[in-house]
């Protein structure tokens, strides 16, 4: 995992957002629309890849504050991150599927389960990150 660095997280961020806000400036239907038809798969298609593009935005958006810290303040988060967003992603992806009717847990609670899962990862990275960056003020050993 030594790719993932926080100038590789910083300007995957950037291009995320930025494909993202280009996605949103144009809209999915001016960029699937073609002589005044419309074009339903081309809009889906974009759908969820500006879904995509604003899950694993919002789960690299923690690391950003890790930049003015200590590199072993970022490795620190980077351990945590390597396992979480995987995890975050895959039930974020089974709980929008469950939101269409197609899944057993399908009882309208997925966005806020979402809402909850958002904000634990959010608050256990700006924990670990502010815990590690006083331990390392304080040149104690982080374990």
């Amino acid at each position: 995992m030594k790719f993932i660095t926080k100038i590789n997280i910083f300007f995957s961020f950037l291009v995320l957002l930025g494909i993202f806000i280009f996605l949103q400036w144009f809209r999915v239907y001016d960029l699937c629309s073609s002589e005044g038809a419309y074009n339903y798969k081309c809009g889906e298609i974009l759908g969820y890849i500006k879904t995509s593009i604003l899950i694993i935005s919002a789960l690299l958006l923690p690391s950003l504050f890790t930049l003015p810290f200590n590199p072993a303040v970022f490795e620190r988060w980077k351990r945590f991150a390597v396992r979480a967003v995987p995890v975050t992603i895959v039930l974020t992806l089974l709980l929008i599927l469950a939101d269409e009717g197609g899944a057993y847990f399908s009882y309208g609670f997925s966005g806020m389960i979402i809402i909850l899962l958002y904000a634990w990862f959010t608050l256990h990275s700006l924990t670990l990150i502010v815990y590690t960056a006083i331990k390392e003020r304080k040149n104690l050993p982080v374990e």
